[in-house]
């Protein structure tokens, strides 16, 4: 032994005297039900891909994609540009 501290350690019990950590932030994503997610994944962050694109890469129905695609349009995640969608930056 060292010191105090290392005392502490050993007579504590596991997890106690460890540093508090703050809370991580929400991440704009957090909360997004599975198929959404798999939307989101799906849409290019650079280059537009049109919806049908969208539903191949994710798995998922046209119908599915495009309620998902509205969803995440609203919340700022995704957007429509020219004939396709992209991926918007994220917000700090």
């Amino acid at each position: 032994m060292t010191g105090t501290d290392e005392v502490i350690e050993l007579v504590s019990a596991a997890g106690d005297g460890l540093p508090v950590r703050p809370p991580t932030p929400a991440a704009d994503h957090d909360g997004l039900p599975p198929d959404d997610l798999r939307v989101l994944d799906a849409v290019p962050l650079r280059n537009p891909a049109p919806a049908e694109a969208v539903a191949r890469s994710a798995g998922l129905d046209l119908p599915r994609v495009l309620t998902s695609l509205a969803l995440l349009e609203v919340r700022g995640l995704v957007g429509e540009r020219g004939t396709g969608w992209v991926r918007r930056a994220r917000r700090a």
